[in-house]
């Protein structure tokens, strides 16, 4: 992964009102499918590590496809704001 920027959570305007510490990550899967060989990727990269989905609150690993690049953001299940920081990335290869 070629990362353009990283966005910390404390440079947000929004914050999430709760503590999303000790909580399961869940990897849904993207809704474009131009994001679907980065989901591949983060799933065999994260294993057992991530789910494709909780009932539970958890911490969603969200991924977005804008200005002609991939973006992962880290939500939260309950509020649906920013938990985590942003990565903007410029480009991805996977081959593992």
């Amino acid at each position: 992964m070629l990362i353009k920027r990283v966005q910390l959570i404390r440079e947000l305007a929004v914050r999430s009102p709760t503590s999303t510490r000790h909580r399961p990550l869940v990897l849904p899967a993207p809704e474009r499918e131009d994001l679907i060989p980065l989901y591949e990727c983060l799933k065999q990269m994260l294993g057992e590590h991530a789910s494709p989905n909780s009932g539970a609150k958890a911490t969603e690993l969200r991924l977005e496809f804008s200005h002609g690049a991939p973006e992962i953001f880290f939500i939260d299940s309950v509020s649906k704001l920013p938990c985590g920081p942003s990565i903007y990335l410029r480009s991805f290869r996977c081959g593992l």
